[in-house]
């Protein structure tokens, strides 16, 4: 009976202190206290690991992600990092906005709206070009402006990055948006890059060319100019097609055009730009223009022939306008040049015509 007392009195006391293990510990030796206390501790440290080993080796990335395509999932595993990863649930950016494009070299998985848009455009590239489109024009222009740039007539991608990686002979010059249009002004700040036009070979029976050359234009510029030839001859009473009106140059290529200027700068050196445009900076690489000459007269004495002074009053009338003018040259940056005609086309030619101004002052005041 003293015994189950002094029991009780022992269990109300551990009660009381709430701290069973510090009494035990009054019970248990020094070492064996360590003892235990280190056994515990592994215990509590390899149970630990153990959990969050197979924790980790059952953990998906993607329980989140409301999207269940397992394909896709195992690409985005593959190709995503923890914080993309993070991204695209929390924005819930679904797998067919990106998968296509996720093993392409230089793949931005925050540039997928980007890819999508422009795949939508360019349906014909594969996604390894989408995904270098984008990621070599975007620090310097929106996909926007890329795929006004690269509408149909407008430019390739490769004249894009030949602008933008290769520079332009004009530092910060930009580049032209709508290089088809007939209304394209360009200058040392305005350039075409590398763009070739559609273009269709003169008939060399409605207008001969110097030294038998083969003279090309856009079609309108060239079926515009048959007509000018036609009524030219009409006009001066001549028998000889175009009233023996020659072409000198039709369209000038980019990489021709880097020749004559690369020449012009060695006769003339910083003052080159003024005797040569620059390439992409020249109207020759437009298709629309056209250096005139009749037979043994290819430089200023032109003018005083019948044929130019022809020219001078009723050129306007079929789209074509002199606009290397000697007038205009604070503006062009070029020498004035009598013989250079540029098609403008019927209605934009009759209008400034009319207002009695030339091709670069109706640009400086309207554009």
């Amino acid at each position: 009976m003293c015994r189950k007392k002094q029991h009780i009195k022992y269990m109300k006391h551990f009660t009381a202190g709430n701290d069973i293990i510090n009494h035990m510990d009054n019970l248990l030796p020094e070492t064996s206290r360590k003892k235990w206390t280190a056994v515990f501790v592994a215990f509590i440290v390899l149970f630990t690991a153990v959990c969050l080993g197979y924790m980790n080796l059952n953990y998906d990335s993607l329980a989140r992600y409301p999207f269940r395509d397992e394909n896709s999932r195992e690409l985005i595993k593959k190709y995503l990092n923890d914080e993309e990863i993070a991204y695209i649930i929390e924005y819930s950016i679904p797998p067919n906005m990106f998968v296509a494009y996720i093993d392409s070299p230089g793949f931005n998985i925050y540039h997928a709206a980007e890819y999508k848009k422009l795949s939508e455009q360019q349906w014909q590239k594969t996604p390894a070009m989408i995904v270098r489109m984008v990621e070599e024009t975007l620090p310097y222009m929106d996909v926007d402006t890329l795929m006004t740039y690269l509408i149909d007539g407008n430019y390739s991608f490769d004249d894009v990055d030949a602008y933008i990686s290769s520079g332009d002979y004009m530092q910060n010059s930009e580049l032209v948006m709508f290089a088809g249009e007939t209304d394209v002004f360009l200058d040392a700040a305005h350039t075409v890059s590398t763009r070739r036009p559609v273009l269709k070979t003169v008939d060399p029976e409605k207008i001969a060319s110097k030294d038998g050359k083969r003279i090309q234009l856009t079609e309108t510029a060239a079926n515009s100019l048959y007509n000018l030839c036609t009524d030219i001859s009409r006009g001066l009473e001549s028998s000889r097609a175009c009233a023996g009106l020659v072409i000198s140059d039709g369209y000038i290529s980019f990489d021709d055009q880097a020749e004559r200027y690369e020449d012009a700068v060695v006769s003339f050196g910083d003052n080159a730009r003024f005797y040569e445009p620059m390439p992409g900076h020249s109207e020759h690489q437009l298709g629309l223009a056209v250096d005139f000459g009749i037979s043994g007269i290819m430089d200023e004495s032109f003018e005083k022939t019948r044929q130019a002074q022809w020219l001078e009053s009723n050129a306007w009338k079929y789209g074509y306008l002199q606009t290397w003018n000697v007038s205009d040259e604070p503006v062009t940056g070029i020498k004035g040049q009598n013989w250079h005609y540029r098609y403008v086309g019927l209605t934009l030619a009759e209008t400034i015509h009319g207002m009695g101004i030339t091709f670069a002052e109706y640009i400086t005041r309207y554009n």
